[in-house]
């Protein structure tokens, strides 16, 4: 693997490039109502994802920023399975993932 030109650190602002703002807006503004449709979510953050790894191969110390911004309280929650095999095990739908 070849060694990125330079390893400096950007501030955790320049973490996100401008080609993903829009995608971060979005899911900003998801995380706060969940009210966003989810496959929206879903197709939003595979683009934004695409987007960084892109951007990351431009600029070698943008992967750093952004494990820099990387900060804060996070709660993940995974749910795979049908809607009636969740309902057979009695897993909790997420509030935001009801339909």
């Amino acid at each position: 693997m070849k060694e990125p030109a330079t390893t400096e650190r950007l501030p955790p602002q320049r973490s996100i490039p401008a080609s993903a703002a829009e995608a971060v807006a979005f899911l900003t503004k998801t995380a706060e109502t969940k009210a966003e449709d989810s496959q929206a979510v879903i197709n939003t953050l595979v683009g934004l994802e695409k987007t960084m790894r892109a951007e990351a191969k431009l600029e070698a110390g943008l992967s750093s920023a952004t494990l820099d911004a990387l900060d804060g309280a996070w709660r993940l929650v995974f749910t795979t399975g049908t809607v009636d095999t969740q309902k057979k095990v009695r897993a909790p739908t997420p509030r935001h993932c009801a339909r």
